[in-house]
């Protein structure tokens, strides 16, 4: 009996998991809007 089927399983899950919930993953807060707004009006007054 092999269990490379069940390790594969886990490898893929564990990956799917971790790309779920990982910083880089979550939609921006506050603080990064915030600062993405105020680089935009910053990058547009120098024109």
């Amino acid at each position: 009996m092999t269990h490379e089927p069940l390790a594969t399983a886990v490898r893929e899950a564990g990956a799917r998991v971790l790309a779920r919930y990982a910083t880089a993953s979550r939609p921006p807060g506050l603080p990064e809007v915030l600062a993405d707004l105020r680089a935009n009006d910053a990058a547009v007054a120098e024109v």
